[in-house]
């Protein structure tokens, strides 16, 4: 696992923080490959894999390494693992470097991501919104409530991801409940990650990350570039924009409502 961080930190230039191996692992734990080059592993890529659709990520090569056929050996054989197990959509999130190798293997742009960070997270200052409570994720009966949400913003299962989420962040777990106790919205902040946060309306949206309090830490937002929304709301916490990538599909279209889709978790768990 060392050996893995120490790739995607030379890799990336970014810090070994960057790289959450630990809980990679736990959301996907049978599809994670490396690649060995002369009796040194020198790349790695994973995908999580949500039954029907897929989001890889963690695709790293050395950099003493790069252009010798490592990054397209492991992107051949992640493909084929989920191809043959008849995995319909897979998506990523590609740097611009990085995309062209991704579209030899018929991937296309259909989004961009943004990724947005702060050195803090600035009180809200917003008002509340009256007609939406807010509320903790703390019985199996939300978390049952929150995946079943999560599966019409992502149309796909994920509750075993949302389960390991939820138990790494504690209290960093919030619902949003319109009037007659309709679920609009849920968010989670993990480590200083915004994400996931999923809501149906902006003002649910709105009222979640108000709810979020001020953080000493360094935070970070992966947003949807579609959802206008998210950018705004974002902004208006201090959030700023550092980069921007390419969010590609290959297979069928991809079922994500990203209008729904105000955070993800990360750039490779969607």
């Amino acid at each position: 696992m060392h050996r893995v961080q120490q790739v995607l930190c030379e890799a990336y230039r970014r810090p070994a923080a960057s790289f959450p191996l630990e809980q990679r692992m736990a959301t996907a734990p049978r599809d994670w490959l490396v690649a060995d080059l002369e009796g040194e592993l020198c790349g790695s890529v994973s995908a999580a894999d949500y039954a029907g659709t897929a989001y890889i990520g963690m695709m790293a090569v050395a950099p003493a390494v790069q252009r010798r056929g490592v990054g397209a050996a492991l992107m051949e054989r992640i493909l084929q693992l989920l191809d043959l197990r008849g995995t319909k959509t897979i998506l990523l999130d590609a740097s611009d470097a990085g995309a062209g190798l991704y579209r030899r293997y018929g991937f296309h742009d259909v989004d961009r991501v943004c990724v947005y960070k702060a050195p803090a997270l600035a009180p809200a200052r917003a008002r509340p919104h009256f007609a939406i409570a807010i509320e903790k994720i703390r019985s199996n009966v939300a978390l049952e409530e929150t995946g079943a949400l999560d599966r019409r913003v992502f149309g796909c299962d994920r509750r075993t991801v949302l389960q390991r989420f939820v138990a790494d962040a504690a209290d960093g777990c919030m619902l949003a409940r319109r009037k007659g106790n309709e679920l609009a919205g849920y968010l989670i902040v993990r480590g200083g990650t915004i994400g996931p946060w999923t809501a149906t309306s902006a003002s649910s949206a709105c009222a979640l990350l108000q709810a979020v309090p001020a953080l000493p830490m360094a935070v970070t937002a992966f947003v949807p570039q579609s959802n206008e929304q998210a950018v705004r709301l974002l902004a208006a916490r201090g959030l700023t924009l550092e980069r921007t990538l390419a969010h590609m599909v290959r297979g069928s279209p991809s079922p994500v409502r990203r209008l729904w889709l105000y955070g993800q978790a990360s750039l490779g768990t969607g």
